[in-house]
């Protein structure tokens, strides 16, 4: 069964160390990703139908929204350190903020710098560090990272607009959506109060944000998972409920799926990093 040895919620985002044995499916984050091994056996992740190994030589990169599922390659699995950066965090660091969190490749190289610095991240987590070390040193393995995504690739003119929408009507989907954990969403019901067809709806959805609405939805209630489970002492019995579940097995077997972990497992270990 996957684990999570550690996870630290904080302005950056989210930091973890997981050992991964099953596969995950589909599923996008508003985050920008970094993936890094730590040992055991390599692992595959696709993105955008495209496959990259995560191994002691190269690492992984995911842009905001950008579809992806993981695979180990066997069944003893991988250790892992996987970032989840937040935006408006990573456009604070210097010289990346005109392009911002965007990824111009997918996979990019383990140099000595890079696993130096993921070496002492990972130290920091297990330490609970909670200073300012941990948020420097994220810093520069973020910067490096994306920097070596970029090399030698032309990157567009305007960077990570599958996280923007331009146009009205998805706009107000994107609210009734981030309004109504408590029920099975209808996109039937949503696409009519967007003002489109049901086909229509889906087809600008996509060209606008890159995912379907049904992925896009289902990382807001993940999304909403992760807060309640480390910041609040809900039930999960009635997170489950709010988020629009059946059972809390139901719940369960979603967010399973989804991280490879159980709720109950999510909540025992992690834990949020104060300014």
């Amino acid at each position: 069964m996957s684990a999570a040895i550690k996870i630290h919620h904080g302005s950056f985002g989210r930091a973890a160390l997981f050992h991964l044995d099953r596969a995950l499916i589909a599923h996008a984050h508003r985050e920008g990703h970094l993936l890094f091994h730590l040992s055991g056996a390599s692992g595959k992740v696709t993105v955008d139908g495209h496959e990259y190994e995560i191994s002691s030589e190269t690492a992984v990169a995911i842009n905001p929204w950008q579809v992806h599922s993981y695979a180990p390659e066997v069944t003893s699995g991988q250790y892992l350190l996987v970032l989840y950066i937040r935006p408006n965090w990573f456009n604070d660091i210097p010289q990346l903020t005109r392009e911002g969190l965007y990824v111009g490749r997918n996979s990019f190289p383990m140099t000595a710098e890079v696993r130096q610095m993921v070496g002492r991240i990972t130290e920091l987590l297990s330490e609970d560090e909670n200073s300012q070390a941990f948020d420097d040193q994220l810093r520069q393995l973020a910067g490096a990272c994306f920097r070596l995504t970029r090399e030698d690739v032309a990157l567009p003119l305007m960077s990570g607009t599958r996280a923007l929408c331009s146009d009205f009507r998805i706009r107000r989907s994107l609210a009734l959506m981030g309004n109504r954990f408590d029920v099975n969403l209808d996109l039937a019901r949503v696409s009519a109060a967007a003002g489109l067809s049901r086909s229509h709806f889906f087809k600008l959805f996509q060209s606008q944000l890159g995912v379907t609405p049904r992925t896009f939805w289902n990382t807001l209630r993940l999304e909403r998972a992760f807060h309640e489970l480390v910041e609040t002492d809900r039930t999960i019995s009635d997170i489950s409920l709010d988020l629009g579940f059946s059972s809390q097995s139901a719940f369960s077997r979603f967010f399973a799926l989804n991280t490879g972990l159980a709720p109950t497992h999510y909540r025992r270990v992690g834990y949020v990093i104060r300014a």
